[in-house]
């Protein structure tokens, strides 16, 4: 594993939420260093970008991602540099496994690095747009190891207002999956304030899994007579674009876990094995 010392003082720096707007990249890039505009200020959202890490303390040179004008791979707005974002708005974060142990699955750190960026799209005459928040992470490994047999999970624990009555399910066709209320009628009960009559609902749906292992290879769609064998919800995307080892995974499985109530084999893990069983879809008395 990496030779790092993180110190607490480097750990505070990360501890933030970059917030970023498209509204304020567009008016950068309309009014910096336009003599029309002389009283315009860049504003800390574009001054304060992550953009590069320190590498006197072990971090990469290259971290949250930028558009640089003039191609000298340094980010400096003042030469022009800006964000590069999705969507109207995002939330850019960086985390790691290195810090701190593991105390929730007592397993080993892997010295990953994960670069976050949560977005969202302002379409006022588009409700699936007004009601969607896209997560997008880059997960990259900043150890000496290669990892093998790995999976990638996205743990999610949706609260439908008062939880105890939520049920949770998938969608295969769709690559999603959901939880809703068991009734009609949402209670508030234990402090909890539920929705009442007509609650919602919540889906998750995987739109880009992780890359598939490189083959060298644009793996077809369809095979030699026509027929398709690849379905995107399940197989992932990028299949067959003449594009080589570009495919993405899709939901290749879901499974759920009770909290504390029914078969211990289905109850929360608690241990390093009993979240991989969770990451390959078995329960916890395998």
């Amino acid at each position: 594993f990496p030779n790092l010392e993180i110190s607490e003082e480097t750990t505070h720096i990360y501890d933030t939420i970059w917030v970023v707007e498209l509204s304020e990249i567009e008016t950068f890039i309309e009014q910096h260093n336009n003599p029309l505009y002389p009283n315009y200020q860049i504003p800390q959202s574009i001054l304060g970008w992550p953009a590069h890490g320190d590498t006197e303390l072990g971090q990469s040179y290259n971290l949250a991602p930028f558009i640089d004008i003039n191609g000298d791979g340094i980010y400096n707005p003042n030469d022009g540099d800006y964000p590069e974002i999705r969507g109207d708005k995002c939330l850019f974060f960086i985390f790691n496994d290195y810090y701190a142990d593991h105390t929730e699955s007592g397993g080993l750190k892997m010295g990953l690095e994960i670069h976050g960026m949560a977005y969202a799209f302002n379409i006022q005459d588009d409700t699936a747009f007004n009601n969607t928040t896209f997560l997008h992470y880059e997960i990259i490994n900043r150890s000496d190891k290669t990892f093998y047999n790995t999976y990638i999970g996205l743990f999610t624990d949706f609260d439908i207002g008062y939880a105890e009555d939520d049920y949770i399910g998938c969608d295969v066709d769709r690559g999603s999956f959901y939880a809703y209320n068991g009734d009609d009628f949402d209670d508030s009960l234990g402090g909890v304030c539920g929705y009442g009559d007509n609650p919602p609902a919540q889906s998750c749906t995987l739109l880009g899994g992780p890359y598939k292992d490189a083959d060298e290879i644009d793996n077809p769609r369809f095979d030699e007579f026509g027929n398709q064998i690849v379905d995107e919800s399940i197989n992932g995307i990028n299949f067959g674009d003449e594009i080589v080892d570009n495919e993405r995974l899709g939901m290749t499985s879901f499974i759920y876990f009770n909290n504390g109530t029914g078969n211990p084999a289905t109850q929360d893990p608690h241990s390093a094995i009993g979240h991989y069983n969770y990451l390959t879809r078995t329960w916890l008395d395998g």
